[in-house]
């Protein structure tokens, strides 16, 4: 915990050097030392270490899911190589992740529905309007984390100045950026309950047991829990990363290539 020495967090320039662990203030004290408040290696916090996220790093399909597979699954270990000062990356994941998440459920919905038309030779088959209703809920759910996302940064902004943490512009973009791939677990669970129910009406499986009605009920439950799911998903990845970047190091202008 930081002590009330007036030296933490005395700090006006964003780009003032901090202890990454504590936020004291440890410009131009010798890289050798360690922390005088709480003992971390000061080399430990120098901008410089930041690896950034493979997506940062690389701009290519492979990267973009090593990114989204650390995000979800390795959420602590990416926070602590983000390289915040690459604003444009963040944004950029945030958008391509919704737009995937989304926009792929609901493209796969209507191509669904397109086929299972002519299937049934008429406009208006047996499962036209769950999927229609689906559908619908998606691009309104959409709407909604984007507007929720973007509100993100301004909910970081206030808990940094309650925290006294260092949660820059760029740090808190690239915080939300990234837990926004946390929304994208409604449109899955949605999408797959979906699918259950398209399969069932196709083979009319409905009233051949309790095995599959079991089946059509638990993929209701899924698609209904998908989205409470989802927002949790979201403020767990908005904590980690605000935990982990709280006092996070900024690249000087002249080395920052994407300044």
């Amino acid at each position: 915990m930081p002590a009330s020495d007036s030296n933490t967090h005395d700090w006006k320039d964003p780009r003032t050097l901090l202890c990454e662990r504590c936020g004291y203030v440890i410009e131009n004290l010798d890289h050798a030392l360690p922390c005088p408040e709480c003992g971390k290696p000061i080399i430990e916090s120098l901008p410089h270490r930041a690896q950034g996220s493979p997506w940062q790093n690389r701009r290519s399909i492979w990267s973009l899911l090593q990114t989204w597979f650390m995000t979800i699954c390795r959420s602590k270990a990416l926070f602590g190589r983000l390289n915040i000062d690459e604003e444009a990356s963040s944004n950029s994941l945030l958008f391509l992740g919704l737009l995937l998440g989304f926009l792929t459920p609901m493209l796969t919905i209507l191509t669904v529905s397109v086929i299972s038309i002519v299937q049934y030779g008429r406009s208006t088959f047996p499962g036209f309007m769950p999927i229609f209703l689906t559908a619908l809920v998606l691009l309104f759910f959409w709407i909604f984390a984007v507007i929720y996302a973007s509100l993100g940064t301004l909910r970081l902004r206030y808990f940094a100045h309650i925290r006294k943490y260092r949660l820059t512009q760029a740090t808190r973009s690239a915080i939300v950026g990234h837990a926004s791939l946390g929304l994208t677990i409604a449109p899955i669970g949605i999408t797959g309950a979906i699918f259950v129910f398209i399969l069932l009406d196709t083979f009319d499986l409905f009233d051949r047991g309790p095995f599959w009605l079991g089946l059509s009920m638990a993929g209701s439950i899924i698609a209904w829990l998908s989205i409470p799911l989802a927002l949790i998903e979201f403020e767990i990845l908005m904590h980690t990363g605000s935990k982990a970047l709280r006092y996070r190091n900024i690249l000087p202008p002249e080395d920052n290539p994407n300044a």
